[in-house]
C-alpha cells in the first residue's frame, strides 16, 4: 500500500447552508438499487455538512502518469463540482503495479512498478444524521 491510500479518508466537514431542493446525499454501503429508475439518494433531508474525501483511484507508471487520457474525465469531474483530481507521484513501493488499461486497443493492466497515484478529492452533501453514519463506516474501513 502507497502512503497516499495510507492517508486516504476524509479531509475535512464543514457546516453546509443547502440551497432549496438539496437532498441528503448519503448512499449506504450496501445499497443495491432493483432498478436503474430507483433513485441513489433515499434521505429526503437538506444537507448541513459538505464532507471532502480522498481517494486513490489507481497506481500509475511514470509513463502512464504523463500519458494519462484521464485528464477529460478529470476536468468533467470538476467542472460539475463533484471534485477534482490530481496526479502525485508517490515512493517507488515493490507492491503497487501500474493499474492503466487501454479501453481503446484493449490491453491489460500495464503493471510496470507505479511511481504515481491518481487522487480524487471527493464532495459530499449530508444531513447531520448522515455524517455520523458516514464518519463511524468511514472510520470502520481504516481499521
Amino acid at each position: 500500500m502507497c502512503e497516499l491510500c495510507e492517508e486516504s479518508g476524509v479531509i475535512s466537514v464543514e457546516e453546509y447552508e443547502a440551497v432549496s431542493g438539496d437532498v441528503c446525499e448519503y448512499v449506504p454501503d450496501d445499497f443495491e438499487p432493483d432498478s436503474v429508475d430507483e433513485p441513489l439518494y433515499q434521505c429526503p433531508n437538506p444537507p448541513e455538512y459538505c464532507v471532502v474525501d480522498s481517494l486513490v483511484e489507481e497506481h500509475l507508471c511514470g509513463l502512464h502518469a504523463k500519458d494519462d487520457p484521464e485528464d477529460e474525465a478529470d476536468a468533467l469531474l470538476e467542472a460539475v463540482g463533484l471534485g477534482s483530481a490530481q496526479i502525485l507521484q508517490i515512493k517507488p513501493q515493490s507492491s503497487e503495479k501500474c493499474e492503466h488499461i487501454d479501453l481503446i486497443n484493449g490491453t491489460p493492466e500495464c503493471g510496470e512498478s507505479a511511481t504515481h497515484a491518481r487522487v480524487l478529492e471527493i464532495e459530499s452533501f449530508l444531513c447531520a444524521q448522515h455524517l455520523k453514519e458516514y464518519l463511524a463506516s468511514a472510520r470502520d474501513q481504516r481499521q
